[in-house]
């Protein structure tokens, strides 16, 4: 009886050695693994999340520009001219509904060069190819502090009368069709 009864005994002390000795948390090597993998995923990942969010935020340009060229038409059909007016096209906002993009109407043969988004200045000329009275060319450029000032792909985007939809990329250069549209 009393080796069973120290038998139990020592079995009651392995099990309380076993248990001092396991090991509980991390060490610092899978910390640091973890670390690791978490840095590299991250320097892969958020480029293509910014450049994808850059690519989301274009459609706010084209759906203000396709609205305000539907707005012109509804104009002309009433008045039998176009108007240059934001206040008449836009509800007196120059600015796109989700506010990345600013709305600007060449009419009647004016020559103006669009503006370039990253320096405020202006580009050599863009042709608008609107000639004649009943022709208008609506611009999106992007709205200062905007984060589609860092879009050097798709910077300006316009539609004339005519139902063109073209873009250019910051340095005024034309994109190849369906780039950004």
């Amino acid at each position: 009886m009393r080796l069973a009864a120290n038998r139990g005994a020592k079995l009651k002390f392995c099990f309380k050695v076993f248990n001092m000795n396991k090991q509980k948390g991390f060490t610092i090597v899978e910390l640091m693994i973890v670390g690791i993998l978490i840095t590299v995923i991250a320097a892969i990942a958020y480029p293509r999340y910014i450049q994808y969010m850059q690519e989301t935020r274009r459609s706010d340009a084209t759906v203000m520009l396709v609205a305000a060229a539907a707005m012109e038409e509804r104009i002309l059909t009433r008045t039998g001219n176009y108007t240059d007016s934001v206040v008449d096209i836009n509800g007196g906002v120059n600015v796109s509904n989700e506010g990345f993009y600013q709305l600007t109407i060449e009419f009647n043969d004016s020559a103006a060069a669009i503006p370039t988004p990253d320096a405020g200045g202006v580009i050599d000329s863009i042709d608008l190819d609107c000639v004649g009275a009943r022709c208008f060319t609506l611009t999106a450029t992007p709205v200062v502090n905007s984060p589609q000032l860092a879009d050097t792909v798709c910077s300006i985007f316009l539609m004339d009368s005519v139902g063109r939809q073209r873009s250019f990329d910051n340095a005024g250069n034309l994109n190849p069709a369906g780039t950004c549209w």
